[in-house]
């Protein structure tokens, strides 16, 4: 079903009198650049319902995607930014008028783009619906279309989809062999190129565990082959089970699944590759033995004798931001992968939003860390956000009233435009002169004392043991 909601031509709302320049002329490190636009107005535009989860379309084509639940259905859609459209993704449509699930729930979330277009210019994605058989299944289709293919129909549930950045596979999530094992579905050019139902695809297992496995990260290099995740483990003689930020070598059958944490007191969750780079890995922490928020902590990758490992201290992490809130879609890096976006658990309830620029904080600079103050004290009720290219779409939430912005942004955290410069596509398999040989897990033990002290304003940091035992620095 398509939805063209014209009122949603008065892109209007801009916020006037937002400055362009940081405070005294001076570029600020995250600033608005002409103004905030109010796409959707749930309850004015007859959109009620939870808004949530917007994503960008890839940089080629205006979009984004977000997700309205109400009475207990997830509906999809997708919002041009050419023309205001609002198009409804759900196989539905083209697939006839059957129940939409045995309980009459309907499913349809869970949207990943494909990173770049096809030969004819269509911008694909995936996403996830109950609409067949009330089965948890993934979808592809693109922009233009209302016949999805059906990529999945195994019985058991399948979610979760990411692309490969080279567009060519699909990774997921299935139970079909546990409680969520990492499948492959390859080749996908076929489908892609005829873009209709009835199209089969190679799909195989990546990675077969009793636990379960989460939070697909693809690294952005389309040469690396790594997939980062986090994998439920059981430690012995703990009762609690933790997850882990674990690194697959997609591009090898054996020895292929690298250990980043491995701590029985905490869980590591949601990994997020910088998009410039490609080497670093940025994830969140959260304990399990004490009353405290999440906080993120970042990695920093090198290959060693055909081996990956962690380029800044062995067996160590790096925080770089203290109590960050991931109740939802607001985690992302910045433009030109030198900062990140986030919001801080702030008892007020209010989630500020702050920049982090990374590169800073790991040079022991200060200012790292900037409060993104023009935002957050003009939209206080900020829920949920996602950064493309220099444009920032953010979720409002005032009561039970939702509310979509969007807004361009600058300054001294958004960097400008680079080819990205990534470092990790071939390992180099030559030992590194004079540096001993350590597992990312961080279970060995180094010679050498080197202390970090990361300051920026009020937050002080120095790197911390990822697993067990603790390594000493080197």
């Amino acid at each position: 079903m398509r939805w063209i909601l014209s009122l949603l031509c008065v892109v209007a709302a801009s916020v006037p009198g937002v400055a362009q320049d940081g405070p005294a002329g001076e570029t600020a490190a995250i600033y608005t650049r002409d103004g905030i636009d109010l796409l959707l107005d749930g309850e004015a535009d007859g959109f009620p319902g939870v808004l949530s989860q917007p994503l960008f379309a890839p940089e080629t084509t205006p979009a984004f995607a977000f997700v309205r639940e109400q009475d207990g259905n997830s509906d999809l859609y997708i919002f041009d930014l050419r023309n205001s459209d609002v198009v409804q993704i759900s196989p539905g449509a083209p697939f006839g008028d059957a129940p939409v699930a045995a309980a009459g729930i309907q499913y349809n979330e869970q949207l990943a783009w494909r990173p770049i277009p096809d030969s004819r210019g269509r911008q694909w994605f995936a996403f996830v619906s109950n609409w067949e058989d009330g089965n948890l299944d993934v979808y592809l289709g693109y922009l233009g279309t209302e016949e999805y293919v059906r990529l999945t129909r195994d019985p058991a549930p399948d979610a979760s989809p990411r692309w490969s950045p080279d567009g060519r596979s699909l990774a997921f999530i299935s139970q079909r062999s546990g409680d969520g094992d990492i499948y492959l579905a390859e080749d996908l050019d076929g489908i892609i190129q005829k873009g209709r139902p009835g199209t089969s695809a190679s799909i195989r297992p990546l990675l077969q565990t009793p636990e379960a496995e989460a939070g697909l990260a693809w690294n952005p290099d389309p040469a690396a082959r790594l997939l980062a995740y986090t994998q439920r483990v059981a430690f012995p003689g703990r009762d609690v089970q933790t997850f882990q930020i674990r690194v697959l070598d997609v591009s090898r059958r054996a020895d292929n699944n690298l250990v980043v944490t491995d701590d029985p007191l905490a869980h590591y969750t949601r990994p997020i590759w910088d998009p410039h780079s490609a080497n670093r890995l940025l994830y969140v922490k959260q304990s399990v033995v004490q009353d405290v928020s999440a906080d993120l902590y970042i990695t920093e990758f090198r290959w060693v004798d055909g081996r990956l490992e962690n380029a800044v201290l062995e067996g160590y992490q790096t925080p770089v931001f203290n109590r960050v809130w991931v109740g939802g879609h607001n985690l992302e890096w910045l433009r030109g992968g030198v900062s990140i976006l986030c919001q801080r658990d702030d008892p007020t309830g209010d989630l500020p939003l702050y920049s982090v620029n990374v590169n800073k904080w790991l040079g022991k600079e200060e200012g790292a860390v900037v409060p993104f103050e023009e935002l957050s004290g003009m939209y206080p009720g900020i829920t949920e956000f996602d950064v493309g290219n220099d444009q920032l779409v953010f979720v409002t939430r005032t009561g039970d009233r939702y509310r979509l912005f969007l807004t361009n942004i600058d300054g001294e955290n958004v960097a400008p435009f680079a080819t990205p410069n990534y470092i990790l596509a071939k390992p180099d398999r030559a030992p590194l002169s004079g540096v001993n040989r350590y597992v990312v897990a961080g279970s060995a033990v180094a010679a050498g004392v080197v202390a970090y002290f990361l300051l920026s304003g009020d937050e002080s940091a120095s790197p911390e043991p990822i697993g067990r035992p603790p390594g000493l620095p080197r």
